[in-house]
């Protein structure tokens, strides 16, 4: 007996089944029955001005709520326009399902208007992707999407759903072929776990390099209790920000390319590196060769595929990071305080300077430590990394993997929806926030407290940075400064918008823009010549870092 649902109908049933509460998007020719069906749905839908938008929309409430963002979007340019979104969310393990219309069955492979191959354009760049041939698969496909997005590793998960199926109705519910989901391959037992606190025992100079499995685990209190238990300062990964607090007298900050001093110190010249939930990027380990060179390096990841991969370790355990932090913790061995490590916590003080750091820290200290910032890519992204405090997970959200420009407005309207009420700032570069504008309209419309603070040094500034120091000053391409009025635009889009050029200034306008209702926008104009260091050089080792130029 046939159930009277269709397609379109399935796809509403199951998001609402699957505790999602809003799903970010753009309507069109080929998902018009899915919209159809979303019609008094209790689904909320956040229209975005751009499928690349809604799609980082849908990332940023993931990220800022650890439950899984949902994107909705039609055929050809629109499904296409959220590859760069989905590369971005693979890279850095956030559970997405992106649901895409596709041209009826019967066009398959015509050419027909709108068609794209979505399957075969998104392989590189998801945990999965679904191709729905029949109403009756589409159900059961749509549940294990949201079971690969957020088990083991997150990541985000592509269903291409022609449109003749969201029309079809379904018969009577039959068992369809099972999907494959499994995610859980887990090994390292409790007694390889537990071998670890030997290595530590035998330390004197550890150091552990937390990433961003710490947070998509839930690990951070238990990190925090192994940390202090054993007096082993902590780094992070840019992705791991925000796991440890940074105002504790164990953090070292960020570790990289761009990081604090006391991090790449403290693990050029350790005899025990504990990475968990750290991937190794090169923009982390600096010279792969000669990471770790001397010291005992133990990796823990829920992705086998992981362990060794980038740099060779002498302890590889495949788990569950939260698990085993909590067996290390349980073992109830807690190991004297005979490190040679002076406490580092982060404190940050500028002076009235009115430079990318003051202004960060006099922001900062009017928020709550659980409130939440984006930011775009770029120099601002690293000034952020290194002077911004972040005492909780999930505050600070950020492009990593994939360093996407135009990611921070449209990722901080998805935190506004995940965090109704409280304010998200949005820390941008001119050129970054120009990537993806046109979202302020959406911040608008909605309502959103989205704060945008513009970093204007009127350069594309990072790469500016790079043919300062290492390009002989030939600046191609990169000190365009950019023709509009950011204070301007933002009160087009009908947002509030200043700009301020002293701290002075910034003093007595700072709880208005961050406290007024609806979005706003700040230009802070800052020194084009201004510069992100500490930095180490491509290729050079961790340790080699320059705080200054180069004379």
């Amino acid at each position: 007996m046939a159930d009277g649902m269709t397609g379109a109908d399935i796809i509403v049933k199951v998001l609402e089944g699957s505790g999602t509460d809003v799903v970010f998007g753009i309507p069109g020719g080929t998902v018009i029955p899915l919209y159809d069906s979303l019609y008094g749905s209790s689904l909320r839908h956040v229209l975005a001005r751009h499928e690349q938008g809604a799609c980082f929309e849908a990332a940023g409430y993931a990220r800022a709520s650890g439950k899984v963002g949902v994107c909705l979007a039609t055929s050809g340019p629109g499904a296409l326009n959220t590859l760069t979104a989905l590369a971005d969310s693979y890279a850095d393990s956030v559970p997405l399902v992106v649901i895409t219309g596709q041209v009826g069955s019967n066009l398959r492979g015509t050419d027909a208007f709108q068609e794209a191959d979505l399957f075969g354009s998104s392989l590189s760049m998801v945990k999965h992707s679904f191709y729905v041939d029949s109403v009756e698969e589409l159900e059961d496909i749509l549940e294990s999407a949201f079971e690969v997005a957020s088990s083991g590793r997150p990541g985000p998960v592509l269903v291409d759903v022609p449109v003749s199926v969201q029309r079809q109705p379904r018969g009577e519910k039959t068992k369809v072929r099972s999907v494959s989901t499994k995610s859980r391959d887990f090994t390292s037992d409790q007694r390889e776990i537990l071998s670890l606190i030997s290595h530590v025992k035998k330390a004197l100079r550890p150091v552990i390099l937390a990433g961003g499995g710490v947070i998509a685990s839930g690990a951070s209190e238990g990190l925090a209790m192994f940390a202090r238990t054993h007096s082993i300062p902590v780094a992070t990964s840019l992705m791991g920000k925000g796991c440890f607090p940074e105002g504790d007298p164990l953090s070292l900050g960020m570790a990289g390319m761009h990081g604090t001093e006391r991090a790449n110190r403290a693990i050029s010249e350790a005899d025990l590196i504990i990475s968990m939930g750290c991937r190794f990027s090169d923009r982390t380990t600096g010279k792969v060769s000669s990471f770790g060179r001397g010291a005992t390096v133990a990796q823990i990841d829920i992705d086998r595929a992981e362990i060794g991969k980038v740099v060779p370790v002498d302890l590889g355990l495949v788990c569950d990071l939260r698990e085993a932090i909590d067996i290390l913790n349980r073992s109830g061995e807690a190991v004297p305080s005979h490190r040679d490590y002076k406490g580092h916590g982060l404190s940050f003080q500028e002076g009235d300077r009115f430079s990318p750091r003051a202004i960060m820290e006099l922001i900062r200290g009017r928020l709550r430590p659980d409130d939440a910032i984006t930011t775009e890519v770029g120099q601002h992204q690293m000034w952020a990394a290194l002077h911004w405090r972040s005492d909780l997970p999930r505050t600070f959200i950020t492009s990593g993997g994939q360093g996407t420009m135009g990611f921070g407005l449209p990722a901080a309207i998805g935190a506004s929806m995940a965090r109704p009420g409280r304010p998200v700032v949005c820390l941008a570069g001119d050129g970054s926030f120009l990537m993806n504008s046109q979202e302020m309209e959406t911040a608008v419309r909605y309502g959103l407290p989205v704060k945008v603070v513009v970093f204007n040094n009127r350069s594309l500034g990072m790469v500016r940075q790079w043919q300062e120091l290492f390009w002989d000053r030939r600046y191609s391409a990169t000190v365009e400064a950019p023709s509009c009025d950011f204070a301007a635009l933002a009160k087009a889009y009908g947002a509030a918008g200043i700009k301020v050029s002293s701290m002075e200034e910034l003093k007595m306008t700072i709880d208005d823009f961050l406290f007024s209702p609806g979005p706003s926008l700040m230009e802070c104009p800052i020194e084009q010549e201004e510069k992100v260091f500490p930095m180490v050089p491509a290729g050079a080792d961790l340790g080699d870092f320059i705080t200054e130029p180069p004379k």
